[in-house]
């Protein structure tokens, strides 16, 4: 029979009891593994490690959060223009009813300011909905609807009518797709394309 200190037992002496001079006893659980983190707090977030598995989440990339900013200011936009198209066509309504004109210029009018009034809408449920990395889908559809409208109404119009809209769809559109904006709404749960 050996003893725990018999030089004969597989070529390695293991360490006395309590370990050797000079050192910390091990902690709890597995020899050379570090102690639990306090209750409370997640562990380790290395990839395969347990505390990764276990409620972490990754920090939201400004990637996303520039994109909800953009869909709030872009909202901000279009609610602004609604109240001016519907208080124009308003005007413009009962100018047509007193001339007696025959045209429903004013009812076009308040028509598009209520859809604009519905974009924005749209704009601020998908940034809020895009923060909480539940879904990007909202905001990217709404971003590509308003490109392309903007895209008809320069036609329409003319040139300079809807840069700055086509601006703002492009680079929301950019920023929710990019690869860090998929990767933490999927984190989540979300759903993206």
């Amino acid at each position: 029979m050996s003893s725990p200190y018999d030089p004969n037992a597989g070529g390695q002496v293991p360490p006395p009891p309590g370990g050797y001079p000079g050192q910390a006893p091990p902690p709890a659980g597995y020899p050379g593994q570090a102690p639990p983190p306090p209750a409370g707090y997640p562990g380790p977030a290395y990839p395969n490690s347990p505390g990764a598995q276990q409620g972490y989440t990754p920090q939201r990339p400004g990637m996303l959060t520039a994109a909800a900013v953009i869909a709030f200011v872009a909202a901000g936009f279009q609610i602004i223009a609604g109240i001016i198209a519907m208080a124009a066509g308003g005007v413009a309504n009962s100018l047509e009813d007193d001339l007696d004109t025959g045209t429903s210029y004013g009812a076009l009018a308040m028509v598009l300011g209520v859809l604009a009034l519905v974009y924005g809408a749209v704009y601020i449920w998908g940034g809020v909905v895009a923060l909480s990395g539940k879904n990007t889908i909202v905001l990217t559809v709404i971003a590509g609807i308003s490109l392309l409208t903007e895209v008809i109404g320069m036609i329409i119009l003319g040139p300079p009518s809807g840069i700055l809209g086509m601006a703002l769809g492009a680079v929301i559109i950019g920023l929710a797709m990019a690869g860090p904006s998929r990767e933490f709404v999927r984190s989540k749960g979300g759903k993206t394309f």
